[in-house]
């Protein structure tokens, strides 16, 4: 894809990543055990694919966008979601799908978030 997109000239991407991939240091401690003895171990080699993507992606020159979201649940949008950029959001839970294509898609060319994680939240 990488390749691909600077074949073609483009340059902007937004990639769905986890908010567990790396334990929050905000989050309760009963939210990092929980990650870390359960969610990481049944997940590892989905969340080693998704490191590497991350990896993959901060080595280019695209202006990359990684979401990180915490539980997708099935709710309809509200637009109501609080948002952290290139900084862990503490007590991140939950967010709807609906909230997080709202949030992709009022800020696709947003250049404040282009080369950042960013993580959501209710």
């Amino acid at each position: 894809m990488i390749q691909a997109m600077s074949t073609s000239g483009l340059s902007r991407v937004i990639v769905l990543s986890a908010l567990a991939v790396e334990i929050n240091p905000t989050m309760a401690l009963w939210q990092r055990l929980f990650i870390r003895y359960i969610l990481q171990p049944i997940l590892k080699n989905m969340y080693a694919d998704t490191l590497k993507m991350e990896y993959i992606l901060k080595q280019t020159k695209l202006n990359w966008t990684i979401m990180r979201p915490p539980q997708l649940v099935d709710k309809v949008v509200t637009g109501q979601y609080r948002v952290e950029a290139g900084k862990h959001l503490s007590s991140a839970n939950k967010i709807s799908r609906s909230d997080l294509a709202h949030y992709i898609l009022h800020h696709l060319f947003d250049e404040r978030i282009y080369r950042t994680t960013v993580e959501m939240a209710y």
